[in-house]
């Protein structure tokens, strides 16, 4: 499945939901498929980890 067609099954299963068009509901979710694929960098990642929940995770090379 390409990550195009997972998108879509979000903005379709969103337009159900809220009885939107396919249109309007893809609207609402503007930057959603960005935000999908996101990878964050490692050494926030890890930064937060620790501020936020006191993990001491160890970066991986």
């Amino acid at each position: 499945m390409t990550e195009a067609a997972s998108f879509k099954k979000v903005v379709r299963r969103h337009a159900a939901h809220t009885g939107q068009r396919y249109t309007a509901a893809w609207t609402d979710l503007g930057g959603l498929q960005a935000r999908m694929h996101h990878r964050p960098a490692a050494d926030r990642l890890l930064a937060h980890l620790r501020a936020h929940y006191r993990i001491d995770a160890a970066q991986r090379a």
